[in-house]
């Protein structure tokens, strides 16, 4: 069996809803909620849920919408906020002692949930995944490699393997050095300055129970800003894996950044993927709850290379400029981005922002508050122009699975014609 083989069989074992080629569904925060991640899921695709403050009340929702015959697990009768939010390593193996005193449901929904770690609680999340036993926890912008690997040894301890660790990567240090955090032994030169050896003190992960998400610089939404396109990432990573040892060549890849369709994800299988990952293309979805003008902005985009922009200009007028050094997001061009690269005051714009979000808070429809001449942001990929229409999640998850054989197909031909 050949690494690619290994690599899809693990997810499939994991997953075994699943039908070739792998699809799953980006973690839209905030708007992949429950309806999103089971609609993909029932289109044997996996759902992502996003973190929200409501975790426990979407996962339990799709957990029933799933599994309907199982008994719905209780919640644990700790709160969350007896917990601090980023605990020691010797204050989480307490907390992961006193989850071990419940019992794991049965199965695990096949769903996951993503989290934004820098600014999530780890024990809230360890609570409500050891409660609904998600299929896979997608984590990324982490602040450092400790809390990285804190997040994913707890995640993987606090469920005995049964909810699988996926990290999103956009480079290969990063790939690398996340892997280390996550399954090494941990050593010195794997730790930023001033960082302690304690968050190792975890139980490794193993390879076989890690995935990967290469993000390459097409992606929507957050990001590395020091990344490559799919094109260089994927072939590039898979080598250094399979020359790192430790099984490392075994871990699952999947495509995420700029894919759309089924020529996108064809491509990205052929560079070696297990599997790809859809984001802006399913703020198309009627089920993904995205303010109408965010999604009308998107349908209205072309040309995505001109279109978009990635920066930290939103972060600082969202109030999340707390976002990890290192990462910007690629969203449409608007208004607010235009104002301040011409001159205006970041703080008038800011001002303006602020007061939109108050009234959109309040269940206000401001037309003007997306598109072009608009000021919200809306985050999407530099793909924005293939979105072209709104269907439901699971015809297009059978729209773009159905033609990747088709375009392979169409390769294959060109390659024999041009052989004659």
């Amino acid at each position: 069996m050949t690494s690619k083989s290994t690599r899809t069989q693990s997810l499939l074992s994991h997953h075994p809803h699943l039908h070739l080629p792998i699809l799953v569904s980006a973690p839209l925060r905030p708007y992949a909620l429950s309806p999103l991640a089971t609609a993909i899921t029932r289109a044997h695709a996996l759902g992502f849920l996003s973190s929200t403050p409501a975790d426990a009340h979407e996962l339990s929702l799709a957990r029933q919408t799933l599994l309907p015959s199982l008994p719905l697990p209780s919640p644990p009768a700790v709160p969350h906020s007896s917990d601090p939010p980023h605990p020691s390593p010797t204050e989480l193996i307490s907390i992961l002692s006193s989850l071990s005193q419940t019992a794991l449901p049965e199965d695990p929904v096949q769903i996951g949930i993503g989290y934004q770690i820098y600014f999530s609680s780890l024990p809230a999340a360890l609570r409500d995944i050891r409660t609904y036993l998600p299929a896979a926890a997608w984590l990324f912008a982490w602040s450092s490699m400790t809390q990285l690997g804190l997040w994913a040894r707890a995640i993987h301890a606090a469920t005995s393997g049964r909810t699988r660790v996926w990290v999103q990567v956009g480079t290969v240090e990063s790939a690398l050095e996340a892997v280390e955090a996550c399954c090494g032994r941990g050593s010195s030169s794997q730790l930023s300055a001033g960082e302690s050896k304690e968050g190792y003190d975890l139980p490794r992960i193993p390879p076989e129970s890690l995935v990967l998400v290469a993000q390459g610089s097409d992606a929507g939404g957050h990001q590395l800003q020091r990344s490559a396109s799919l094109l260089t990432l994927l072939p590039e990573l898979f080598d250094a894996l399979s020359s790192h040892g430790h099984g490392y060549k075994h871990i699952p890849i999947l495509a995420a950044g700029g894919i759309l369709d089924s020529r996108g994800a064809a491509a990205a299988l052929a560079l070696g993927a297990s599997g790809v990952v859809l984001g802006t293309r399913l703020i198309g979805a009627r089920e993904l709850s995205v303010p109408e003008g965010f999604r009308r902005q998107v349908l209205e985009a072309r040309d995505g290379g001109e279109s978009t922009v990635a920066t930290r200009l939103f972060d600082r007028l969202r109030g999340t400029g707390d976002f990890p050094e290192g990462w910007y997001g690629r969203a449409l061009v608007n208004r607010s981005w235009r104002d301040v690269e011409g001159g205006l005051e970041e703080g008038v714009v800011k001002g303006r922002y602020e007061r939109f979000m108050k009234r959109q808070g309040e269940g206000i429809v401001d037309e003007e508050a997306y598109g072009e001449e608009g000021t919200l942001v809306a985050y999407a990929g530099s793909g924005v122009g293939l979105v072209r229409e709104v269907s439901g999640a699971g015809e297009i998850v059978e729209e773009v699975r159905g033609g990747v054989e088709a375009v392979l197909g169409r390769a294959r031909d060109g390659l024999a014609k041009a052989s004659l």
